[in-house]
């Protein structure tokens, strides 16, 4: 990487891991609504990471610029979805 890359990189980077599990009831369809939604919101907000859901249980780990990881992670704790919703780092 050239200082020019590095110099381009977001100052505050952050990277947030949590569990939770899913509500029974939560169809199949709707989790793959949610995920189209959750990808488009974080392309346009810059936010990569992980999802491992082995039901009812899901690991997600969130990374990206600081302030819309904090506002989405503030988002997903709201969300009566999440039960159990556990700070993992």
């Amino acid at each position: 990487m050239t200082s020019d890359q590095i110099d381009d990189l977001p100052s505050a980077l952050r990277c947030i891991v949590y569990s939770s599990t899913q509500p029974h009831g939560l169809s199949q369809a709707a989790l793959v609504a949610l995920a189209a939604a959750a990808a488009a919101y974080n392309a346009a907000h810059g936010i990569t990471g992980q999802l491992l859901h082995m039901p009812p249980y899901c690991l997600h780990v969130l990374e990206g610029p600081a302030e819309p990881v904090e506002n989405l992670f503030a988002a997903i704790q709201a969300d009566p979805r999440h039960h159990g919703l556990r700070l993992e780092r």
